[in-house]
C-alpha cells in the first residue's frame, strides 16, 4: 500500500511538473500579446534575437535582478533586443520605468495576462531569449541564471 501511494504521488508530481512548463528549447515562441512600441507581438524588432524578460516592477526580487542584469546588457545591445513585459497597466508607464531606473530597455504591456499564460510563466523575473527571424526559443529560465558567457554561446 505505502509503495502505491508513492507512485502515484510521484506520477501526479510529473503531471504538474509537465504542464507547468509550457515552453521547449528550439521550439516556436508562444503567443505574445502586449501593448508595445515593437508592436503588440514585438514583430517591429531588427534585431536578431529578442530576450523577454517577465517582471513586475513592485517586486523587489524583480528590481534586483534587473540592477544586476542591467551590468552586461550593454555588451549585448547591438544582437539582443531586451524587453521586460509586465501584467501592470500602461496608464503606469512612467511609474514604472522610475521603479526600474532604467529606460534604456522597452516595456510591454501584457494584454489580459495572455502572454504570462501562454509561456506558462508562474513566478518573476523570468526571462526568455529567441531567435527573432524564426522565432525558435533559445534559452529559459530565472533571470539570474543568464551570464555573459550564455549570451556570447546563443547569438554566435
Amino acid at each position: 500500500m505505502k509503495n502505491w501511494i508513492t507512485i502515484l504521488a510521484l506520477m501526479t508530481m510529473t503531471m504538474l511538473g509537465v504542464e507547468a512548463q509550457s515552453i521547449r528549447l528550439n521550439e516556436r515562441i508562444p503567443k505574445i500579446m502586449v501593448d508595445s512600441e515593437l508592436g503588440k507581438e514585438i514583430e517591429l524588432s531588427a534585431k536578431e534575437y529578442v530576450c523577454l524578460i517577465f517582471i513586475h516592477s513592485q517586486s523587489n526580487p524583480c528590481i534586483d535582478a534587473l540592477n544586476e542584469f542591467n551590468s552586461i546588457t550593454t555588451l549585448f545591445e547591438d544582437k539582443l533586443e531586451f524587453v521586460l513585459i509586465t501584467p501592470e497597466s500602461r496608464f503606469d508607464r512612467e511609474e514604472i520605468i522610475g521603479r526600474l531606473k532604467n529606460d534604456r530597455w522597452k516595456l510591454a504591456h501584457d494584454i489580459g495576462n495572455q502572454t504570462f499564460k501562454s509561456f506558462g510563466i508562474n513566478y518573476v523575473p523570468f526571462s526568455v531569449i529567441y531567435e527573432n527571424k524564426r522565432k525558435r526559443i533559445k534559452w529559459f529560465g530565472a533571470l539570474n541564471r543568464i551570464d555573459t558567457e550564455k549570451i556570447l554561446n546563443l547569438t554566435k
